[in-house]
């Protein structure tokens, strides 16, 4: 396991620097000059020249993309271009509404996806799992931008149970003032995946539950509970595994859809307002943090799969 290990983090070099390549070219495509935006519109021609020149951006394309790519090597992001502070220190002030918020959207879409496919895979085709399935359709196909602003519209605006927008740091109102605030948008973001999960951990169980050993378990006498908790549930877990850890890495940046609506000041709204600014340093440092928590997660799932089913090797 230690050698898959170590290739796999390996793997992680190659994946980092296509991600970093493409990451850059694209964001010196789009139009628009970094030095104009940050001086603004009443900035002269000599202004912006002489502000390109101390950024480094009239170096030439391949001479900034070398020197990016050994500053990275050396842990350094860069820095950002608007706030004038190392990328990763600036991402760093912003993370803990977004980590916050990943995890809440994580245990609602499990609260949720968890129990209504266990369920739905027990009562196959009753009413109660085409009407789960129906729900957990609904859930995939439903925007979370869209779900955030009827939330709301209904919770904030009319009822007045949730706040709209914002956010309180933990340090000034508290934990769980915080995850008030940050309640409507962890819904939105994890009702979408609770469908999925929904729909992957019905599946599993039911190919678990046409098994020979899940008869012949029933069969020797086991009770239905011991036959579903140890036999079914626990070998229907790789797939769930699997789509769970994908959820996690997709959570880092599907939250910033979510940030934008409900203006909550994460790392995902600070790298809209980063493209928004031509403000390389950060765009590129935060896409490359998500890239990590890919590659991170999809090895740690894979790593969690030995300990679900103790025959698996690696190789």
């Amino acid at each position: 396991m230690l050698n898959y290990t170590i290739r796999r983090l390996i793997s992680l070099i190659p994946v980092l620097l296509i991600v970093g390549f493409v990451v850059f070219i694209i964001l010196r495509l789009i139009p628009g000059d970094p030095a104009a935006v940050m001086l603004g519109p009443e900035a002269t021609e000599t202004q912006i020249a002489a502000l390109r020149e101390k950024l480094g951006l009239d170096r030439p394309i391949f001479q900034q993309l070398v020197n990016w790519y050994s500053n990275m090597f050396r842990g350094d992001l860069g820095d950002s271009l608007y706030y004038r502070q190392p990328a990763l220190a600036v991402i760093a002030q912003r993370l803990e509404p977004t980590l916050l918020l990943m995890v809440m959207s994580l245990v609602i879409s499990l609260a949720i996806g968890l129990p209504a496919g266990i369920i739905a895979a027990l009562k196959r085709n009753t009413f109660i799992d085409r009407g789960l399935m129906i729900f957990a359709m609904l859930g995939i196909s439903t925007p979370s931008f869209w779900l955030g602003l009827n939330l709301i519209i209904l919770f904030s605006l009319s009822l007045g149970w949730f706040p709209a927008t914002g956010y309180v740091p933990i340090a000034d109102g508290g934990l769980f003032n915080a995850m008030w605030y940050l309640f409507l948008p962890a819904f939105s973001l994890g009702f979408q995946y609770a469908g999925e999960q929904a729909r992957v951990i019905r599946s599993s169980m039911l190919d678990v539950l046409s098994s020979d050993y899940i008869r012949t378990a029933r069969a020797k006498g086991l009770t239905e509970k011991s036959v579903i908790l140890i036999h079914t549930l626990k070998n229907a877990l790789i797939p769930t595994l699997t789509q769970i850890g994908m959820c996690i890495a997709r959570l880092a940046g599907g939250a910033v859809v979510t940030e934008t609506v409900f203006n909550v000041p994460g790392a995902g709204k600070l790298v809209i307002s980063a493209i928004n600014k031509r403000d390389y340093g950060l765009v590129q440092a935060h896409i490359l943090l998500v890239a990590m928590v890919y590659v991170v997660v999809n090895l740690f799932v894979d790593l969690l799969y030995k300990v679900v089913d103790p025959r698996i090797e690696y190789k």
